[in-house]
């Protein structure tokens, strides 16, 4: 044979040694756990991408997006608890005195915080009325029982960061966001719950606490008085 064949001969058989050791054993491969190892937007990446090149993926996909809308709007999430808890931290934060009472603050303020959030992240466009309203409602109690708590030391601090950052106002603004114009209507109708809010904007008066939520109630009742007239 000649030198050439030889080298060919080398050459094949090295860039087959070199796929073997690269080769992945696909069919040994636990999915579950190299899944587990993978950050969100790697899953996002891969899962767009199998998509786009397998239809059952696709429509396995929208078939679960289908179930989770469904789900969503013919559930009500009760968030009225997180009203109760604010209430408690703070009523509990102002029985202190001196430096445990400021101590505390952080610590209810945080509380607070996380339960905003979790009522803003538990509310989608597809939540059903009951779920929407339920996150307004509770939004404007825990609202209240933070201005109605300034005047202790926690409470007054719990108060201050409120106003500094608007987080509750937010939260009700993207609650509002998400609720459809039959719903807006609903809610702007409901004379006992405007009423309320509009005590809640007279209360903040002075402590920039409810700022702007003149113009989130104004926009429920423009709706709620538009379907009347």
């Amino acid at each position: 044979m000649s030198s050439a064949g030889h080298k060919r001969q080398r050459a094949n058989t090295h860039d087959e040694t070199a796929n073997r050791t690269n080769a992945f054993p696909t069919a040994n491969i636990d999915c579950r756990t190299l899944i587990d190892t993978f950050d969100t937007k790697t899953l996002r990446s891969l899962l767009l991408d199998a998509a786009q090149q397998s239809p059952a993926v696709a429509s396995a996909i929208a078939a679960k997006y289908r179930e989770t809308i469904h789900t969503e709007a013919s559930r009500i999430i009760d968030f009225d608890h997180h009203s109760k808890l604010a209430w408690r931290a703070l009523s509990n934060a102002d029985k202190m005195q001196g430096s445990k009472a400021w101590e505390a603050c952080f610590d209810v303020t945080q509380s607070i915080q996380a339960s905003v959030d979790k009522i803003v992240s538990s509310t989608s466009p597809h939540s059903s009325f009951g779920t929407k309203q339920s996150a307004l409602y509770t939004l404007r109690k825990i609202c209240k029982t933070i201005i109605l708590s300034s005047h202790q030391t926690c409470g007054r601090e719990v108060c201050r960061s409120f106003a500094e950052d608007h987080a509750l106002e937010n939260a009700m603004s993207n609650i509002v966001d998400k609720i459809d114009e039959v719903e807006k209507t609903l809610v702007g109708q409901d004379e006992e719950w405007v009423a309320k809010m509009e005590e809640l904007i007279e209360l903040g008066e002075g402590i920039d606490m409810c700022a702007t939520l003149q113009d989130v109630l104004d926009e429920l009742v423009d709706a709620g008085d538009s379907e009347s007239s």
